[in-house]
């Protein structure tokens, strides 16, 4: 049985620069229309009108010409078989006004695949619209894990408070491993971890890895400041005066590095031998005030320390993972300039509605493509 010629999903109305592709591991060569390129994408723009000059091959006349007209000179052509073959598909459609072949959902691996060819073609404002709706459901997708793939999509697509939330929920969440890999939650299994992706944002993993390391860090030391309190084993009595006061701190100290070394932290560890998050972490620590091993009665507040109060402290400062750079590439990329008239359009609106002009937009261009594209009925 022949395989199928998917030429025809490549090639769009007006095609007149060629596209090589790869789809379904074929080599497919297609047409495109050079105007809607370059409209999308500056990058397209330049494969299709390079700014240096390319001199044509000479072409020798022979008795085969016609009447001295030389033949059309070779088709341009763009080389994209390196991308893949399904995001590039989801572009092309939205560049040549294709909108009802555009699906209102997408599989994550493949829209972190059309969100890295947003960015290697610098083509965001093409995708503005469809961002809000790829991405309604991303913050309860990433409860599963992935947070590093939506954290790269939120990013290339420009939805800031997404960005911020994966952000952050990955310096919760990342350990490193052995190997000195920054891991993160597979969505797969769950209760495993994989090294983080590399599509990511630049300089997010240094920053991660730098606050990772002084918060371990601060909240070791309050667990270790509270273990120090009883100097060793020896034994410092309590403020109950009885018969047990003796005892008290004796089995204080011997709960708490019983606690420490289910975690791998006692023997004294530093924050770079710590494989364990940060939410981990400080839930055990601001925990450690709480008292497992039977106590005599009386001794109920003996040792209770300032835990809870110290963790609260150290979270609350929490250093920010996201970059000022991080925040700017987030931005819209051509700002409408003070005269232009939809600019107090914007300004009405939020005034009327007390919300952004864009968010309004962008639900009603979400609702009139779920009417009108086929492939949510």
């Amino acid at each position: 049985m022949a395989s199928p010629d998917y030429t025809e999903l490549f090639t769009f109305p007006n095609g007149d620069v060629e596209i090589v592709v790869n789809f379904k591991g074929e080599t497919i060569r297609g047409r495109v229309n050079s105007n809607n390129m370059t409209a999308a994408s500056k990058v397209f723009s330049l494969f299709i009108n390079p700014p240096w000059v390319i001199k044509e091959p000479e072409i020798e006349t022979t008795t085969a010409s016609t009447d001295g007209v030389r033949p059309d000179p070779a088709l341009k052509c763009i080389e994209c078989s390196d991308d893949d073959g399904y995001a590039l598909l989801v572009l092309l459609r939205l560049i040549h006004i294709q909108l009802g072949g555009v699906p209102d959902t997408l599989p994550t691996d493949t829209l972190l695949k059309v969100a890295a060819l947003v960015e290697k073609y610098d083509c965001r404002n093409l995708i503005h619209s469809w961002a809000a709706l790829w991405c309604a459901e991303a913050t309860t997708k990433a409860k599963d894990g992935d947070a590093d793939t939506w954290l790269y999509i939120a990013w290339a697509f420009g939805r800031r408070e997404l960005m911020e939330d994966m952000a952050r929920k990955i310096l919760l969440e990342a350990t490193v491993s052995e190997a000195g890999q920054l891991m993160v939650y597979d969505k797969e299994n769950v209760t495993q971890v994989r090294q983080i992706q590399e599509l990511q944002p630049f300089g997010f993993e240094d920053n991660v890895r730098a606050i990772r390391l002084q918060t371990i860090q601060d909240l070791l030391d309050v667990a270790y400041a509270h273990v120090s309190r009883f100097g060793g084993l020896k034994q410092i009595p309590c403020d109950v005066k009885d018969k047990h006061s003796a005892d008290c701190a004796s089995n204080r100290y011997c709960e708490q590095v019983y606690k420490l070394r289910k975690l791998g932290l006692f023997p004294r560890v530093t924050a770079d031998r710590a494989n364990i998050s940060i939410e981990k972490l400080a839930e055990e620590v601001k925990n450690m005030g709480k008292r497992d091993i039977p106590y005599n009665k009386g001794h109920e507040k003996c040792f209770k320390g300032t835990y809870e109060r110290d963790v609260e402290r150290i979270m609350s400062n929490l250093g920010d993972p996201v970059l000022d750079s991080h925040r700017t590439h987030t931005e819209p990329r051509h700002r409408k300039g003070p005269e232009d008239p939809l600019m107090s359009l914007t300004e009405k609106t939020e005034k009327e509605n007390g919300k952004d002009f864009e968010d309004d937009a962008d639900m009603y261009l979400i609702g009139l493509l779920q009417r009108t594209n086929p492939l949510t009925a």
